[in-house]
């Protein structure tokens, strides 16, 4: 037995590394040293099998405890660690997800390990991924992810301190319109300006040129009321149209907040300078004047030529005509709803004038009754009347501003997107009239090729050529305003149920607390009326 035992290390024999201690046992690596430090960092970003290859040389000796500590702590080797590395130690494998018995794999010294060094590296969020240190720009975002991010930047706009400007039929309405962004496009987060309400017109005849052929849905302006700039022009003092002027500020007030919800429409340079720009606009051509009456009809001539210019047109997709039914469908159903609120309105403004006269004619009678506490009570009636005609005012403005003038917004922006169902009609005629002047030309080239008419060819076969680029950009532009407007419309809808979410609830809100509180007032006022004696 004491033969099979290995002999004890000589002393003072320098090893293979120049230690001073006896141990020519090349396999004796980790445990001599007095700390080991991985560096996780370094490891994980080099490949997977160098990694594994450079643990090889460095961890063959290390054991398991080592192995299992956590990158960022320092392992040290204690006096115990020493004494245990003067036993002699068994070559082992190069596994370091566990320790191997087997002795043949002891034999070389570059064995490839079973496993990669376990080394523990903390996952990035996906969000946070960036090439070479920069954040993902927006040529690598999808067109939808594009779009959401650009939403994520916020524009309010309001319109407000109208202002008369000169006298008699040469005066005009001037507004001042308020910007607040955060849009980097713009230059500064705040503007105001001053801009009259051509300037308003003009920026949509200019949108609409631009942007309907593309598939976008301009937003409509309000009309042009002659009627109600003559009173304004006529009276010597604002207060006298002071209904009108709030009505036209909160139009062109809701109108601009429109444009700009519009992720193509807020970036156009001609809407950056009609809200930033603080000088005069130039003029522009399509502002005549136009009442509210004469606006519906036109509302009634769009949806007409519409419908002419469809009848006319061999529709492929069937979305079309069923979005073109259900729109038409839909503003025959608001516009019966805007009369019906435009009645109750009136109404209102009716009962609060009635009222009012009732609370004077209380108050006169309570004046000349001799009987006292029946003077009292009514006295009181008279007060109680007069609160609730300024209920029924609130109520009534609540009604017109709220609900009616929502409905007549939306009148208008569905002749917007019939407009629009109307420019893609359009390119779809233009395009198939570039195919029947192609067939011709076509035929005529075959007819000269036919009478051998060579010196003809050249030109036929240039405006062949033309004909054929012009049937494919017509295809090209139907396709692309097609795909255009059925984004728009779904936008388009979305932005109206919100719209009418949001103005419903408030509506009806405010007609709840008006309610409340005309019953506040007759509960306190019964039980005077019946301690009458």
């Amino acid at each position: 037995m004491a033969e099979e035992r290995e002999p004890p290390p000589l002393e003072n024999e320098p090893d293979l590394f120049g230690e001073d201690d006896d141990d020519d046992d090349i396999f004796k690596s980790a445990l001599s040293q007095p700390k080991i430090e991985v560096n996780t960092e370094s490891v994980a970003q080099l490949d997977p099998e160098p990694a594994a290859e450079l643990s090889a040389h460095v961890d063959a000796e290390v054991d398991e405890n080592i192995i299992d500590a956590k990158p960022s702590e320092t392992v040290t080797v204690t006096e115990e660690s020493k004494e245990d590395s003067a036993k002699p130690v068994e070559p082992t494998t190069l596994d370091l997800s566990a320790p191997s018995n087997d002795p043949d794999d002891g034999d070389d010294l570059f064995a490839t390990p079973s496993s990669d060094l376990p080394v523990k590296k903390e996952t990035v969020p996906s969000s946070s991924l960036t090439l070479n240190g920069e954040k993902p720009s927006a040529d690598m975002l999808t067109p939808e992810e594009e779009a959401e991010a650009k939403d994520q930047f916020n524009i309010e706009i309001s319109v407000n301190n109208p202002s008369k400007v000169g006298d008699g039929m040469n005066a005009y309405m001037v507004y001042q319109v308020n910007t607040v962004t955060s849009i980097p496009a713009f230059q500064k987060s705040q503007f105001s300006v001053k801009r009259r309400f051509s300037d308003f017109l003009g920026l949509h005849e200019k949108l609409g040129h631009k942007h309907r052929v593309n598939g976008v849905i301009v937003p409509k302006p309000p009309e042009k009321s002659a009627m109600g700039m003559a009173k304004v022009k006529m009276s010597k003092e604002e207060s006298g149209s002071q209904d009108f002027i709030e009505k036209r500020r909160a139009a062109l007030e809701r109108y601009m907040n429109r444009i700009v919800a519009h992720s193509t429409l807020r970036m156009d340079p001609d809407v950056r300078d009609f809200l930033t720009m603080d000088t005069d606009l130039p003029k522009a051509s399509g502002t005549s004047a136009l009442s509210a009456a004469g606006v519906m009809r036109l509302f009634g001539k769009v949806g007409d030529a519409v419908t002419k210019l469809s009848a006319n047109m061999t529709e492929t997709d069937q979305w079309f005509d069923d979005k073109i039914q259900q729109i038409e469908n839909f503003e025959i159903q608001l516009r019966k709803l805007h009369e019906s609120s435009e009645t109750l309105v009136i109404k209102r403004h009716t009962c609060s004038q009635s009222t009012s006269s009732l609370a004077k004619a209380l108050a006169v009678v309570a004046g000349g009754d001799e009987h006292t506490n029946l003077s009292q009570v009514m006295t009181k009636l008279s007060q109680v009347e007069e609160s609730i005609q300024q209920i029924t005012e609130e109520q009534a403005d609540s009604d017109f501003f709220t609900f009616s003038e929502l409905l007549k917004d939306y009148l208008s922006q569905i002749s917007a997107v019939k407009e629009v169902f109307g420019e893609r009609i359009k390119i779809y005629k233009s395009w198939k009239d570039a195919e029947a002047a192609l067939t011709k030309k076509r035929e005529a080239k075959v007819k000269l090729e036919l009478a051998h008419k060579t010196d003809k060819l050249p030109q036929i076969q240039a405006e062949c050529k033309e004909w054929e680029e012009k049937v494919e950009k017509g295809e090209k532009d139907f396709k692309k305003i097609s795909d255009a407007l059925k984004k728009e419309v779904a936008q388009f809808d979305k932005k109206r149920c919100k719209d009418f979410k949001a103005n419903l609830v408030n509506y009806l809100e405010r007609l709840l607390n008006n309610e409340e509180q005309l019953i506040s007032h007759w509960e306190k006022f019964l039980p005077e009326a019946t301690a009458i004696a």
